[in-house]
């Protein structure tokens, strides 16, 4: 099933790693822009960078709001 996401915002919790990560990638493949949480600051920059590898928009927030841009930037 293709469902086109495109155009919508979608804040996933834990997308560092396990389930929370592969619920991330199928979402940005989908085409909705990520706002990813970690629980560490390399986590949300590992997701920061995870999502430039593989052209999906949006970055990774850590526990300070880390990881590329802070909840400021938001």
């Amino acid at each position: 099933m293709n469902i086109s996401l495109k155009g919508e915002l979608i804040l996933v919790t834990g997308a560092s790693s396990g389930i929370g990560a592969e619920i991330a990638k199928t979402l940005g493949s989908s085409g909705a822009t990520l706002l990813d949480t970690a629980t560490s600051d390399e986590g949300a920059v590992r997701i920061t960078e995870t999502r430039k590898t593989m052209n999906i928009a949006g970055q990774g927030y850590g526990p300070e709001g880390s990881g590329g841009g802070g909840c400021a930037h938001t």
